[in-house]
């Protein structure tokens, strides 16, 4: 590199008013290179946050302790230790029934009794015969791993000899037998509820399963599993994914956002290439029939959105991602402007300030700084609308009107006056100018009591599939992808109506095959809220 040599003045041969304007010049050298700095330093503080502080949206300004880098994660067994007197005490019922197996939270309790044989009840000192002074009783959780056998059905067919005779054929067979899940496989309902849960319920992938049936000498692979999941998919599963869609979109509000996924073998795409896992949701008012639905697209394009979104109109919340905004107007080729309402996420606006008052110096007092400011004033709108959750929809609506609207606006024009000396490179000028570009999102609200200011629904819906990515990382083909969605959305609605999700998939895996071809009243009969699911599928303890 060449190295550039400064040039040097003579001062002393200026005149006054040369002086005067090379000072000037100086400054606004300065000060431009005093912009960047610190810009840049705002950007190293915030990728220093981003990388080692916990998750969270806590106000850290610039303080980080080991527990940031994840020093506790490496040592849990002490980090995590309790006093020994915290350990789960087993107490028995007060008043058991008569000729009732005593139960403790839904546990057998087996009883083993250690006694002297009668003839051993001798002093050992003195010869004389011993009595009972008292009883110690201890007890114990005992674990027996789960019993894994071959059932074998035999179906006897039957033939008349007589119609032999005369031409004819007269086969019958014995009823009662189950109905193969899957033509010439040896997967049952029972097996693949347990495979099927670990995975997606529990984020045990195939190859640790696998690994685990092979200790028990059992031949499953993880090829198997993957197969078996997608043809149950298709077979089962995705009519019963398809009408809860239609029942979701007839709501006209839901929550919507997504998050990324690696596909190997994508047509005409690289392997490192993040296709995307979309999901909707309904909204928390939504007692009836909560539940949500995931979709795996190769994108976060407008035409992504439109073909997740194919067929609703109405309400949409969520984050601020431009994508939202193409459906308000017509696409590229000719796609009509979808009928649809967003309405934005405070809670990402709040992020937007958090981030700026974590990427500030650490010698700065931010209790006075107007990210600060900002902060303190989203919170009190959350915390304004959030004292209504139990009201109705529309008494929710009139109470915004009266409450909260007053405080969103008094917010939103103080961050127009803001806007005038915001930096606007700078993450808390970022912060200014995407609460503006969402005011009209967020004013939506009060279109329906039922919308909400946060996009959370979604967000946490999202989180068991970000669990699960962790440990298999990626998925093998779109066809293995569909089918993880179609999955993911029956456990994930499965859980929203307190239900046992493994006994949930056995049991429509043991009646959809008897049905052969289920009809749509059939189907609305194997939704997880329907009236006709038997109790000893409902998780009666989560609710």
């Amino acid at each position: 590199m060449k190295k550039v040599e400064m040039k040097k003045i003579d001062l002393s041969t200026l005149s006054r008013e040369e002086l005067v304007d090379r000072c000037a010049e100086l400054e606004i050298q300065y000060q431009t290179a005093l912009a960047k700095i610190n810009w840049y330093e705002e950007r190293h503080r915030s990728e220093m946050h981003d990388k080692y502080s916990a998750s969270s949206e806590v106000i850290s300004n610039g303080q980080m302790t080991l527990e940031d880098f994840g020093i506790s994660l490496f040592n849990e067994a002490e980090a995590l230790r309790e006093p020994f007197h915290t350990e789960p005490k087993i107490q028995e019922p007060k008043k058991p029934r008569k000729g009732k197996r005593k139960t403790i939270q839904g546990l057998e309790i087996i009883v083993e009794t250690h006694e002297l044989p009668e003839n051993e009840q001798i002093c050992p000192k003195c010869g004389e015969s011993l009595h009972v002074m008292k009883t110690v009783q201890q007890d114990f959780i005992e674990v027996v791993p789960a019993k894994v056998y071959v059932k074998r059905i035999i179906s006897t067919v039957y033939a008349c000899r007589n119609c032999e005779k005369q031409g004819e054929s007269a086969i019958v067979t014995a009823p009662g037998a189950p109905e193969p899940i899957i033509s010439g496989s040896i997967v049952s309902p029972s097996l693949a509820a347990e495979f099927l849960t670990q995975k997606y319920e529990m984020a045990v992938p195939f190859y640790r399963q696998e690994k685990s049936y092979a200790r028990r000498k059992i031949p499953i692979t993880r090829n198997n599993m993957c197969n078996w999941s997608i043809k149950l998919s298709d077979l089962y599963f995705k009519s019963l994914v398809d009408r809860m869609r239609e029942i979701m979109y007839g709501d006209h509000a839901i929550h919507c956002d997504e998050t990324y996924v690696e596909v190997l073998k994508e047509p005409n795409r690289k392997p490192t290439t993040q296709s995307r896992i979309w999901v909707t949701t309904t909204v928390k008012s939504q007692k009836e029939h909560p539940m949500a639905l995931y979709y795996y697209r190769e994108g976060r394009s407008a035409k992504d959105a439109r073909e997740v979104l194919k067929g609703f109109s109405g309400y949409i919340m969520c984050d601020g991602c431009p994508t939202y905004d193409a459906l308000l107007h017509e696409g590229p080729s000719g796609e009509l402007a979808m009928n649809v309402k967003l309405v934005a996420c405070m809670v990402h606006m709040k992020r937007k300030f958090v981030d700026a008052l974590n990427s500030m110096p650490a010698n700065v007092d931010i209790s006075d700084t107007n990210a600060k400011h900002a902060v303190d004033m989203i919170a009190r709108i959350m915390h304004i609308d959030n004292q209504w959750d139990d009201l109705s929809d529309e008494e929710r609506k009139i109470k915004r009107e009266e409450l909260l609207r007053p405080a969103l606006e008094e917010f939103f024009e103080w961050v127009k006056r803001k806007e005038v000396t915001a930096l606007p490179k700078c993450k808390y000028g970022e912060a200014i100018k995407y609460a503006l570009e969402q005011e009209q999102k967020v004013m939506n609200v009060f279109l329906d009591g039922r919308l909400e200011l946060e996009n959370n629904m979604a967000e946490r819906a999202v989180k068991p599939f970000v669990i699960g990515r962790k440990n298999w990382l990626f998925a093998n083909t779109p066809g293995g992808a569909n089918a993880s969605c179609v999955i993911y959305s029956l456990i994930e609605t499965a859980k929203m109506n307190h239900l046992n999700v493994p006994e949930y998939l056995k049991y429509v895996l043991e009646t959809y095959p008897k049905k052969r071809i289920a009809t749509p009243e059939e189907i609305e009969d194997l939704l997880p809220w329907s009236k006709t699911i038997p109790e000893f599928v409902k998780n009666t303890s989560e609710k």
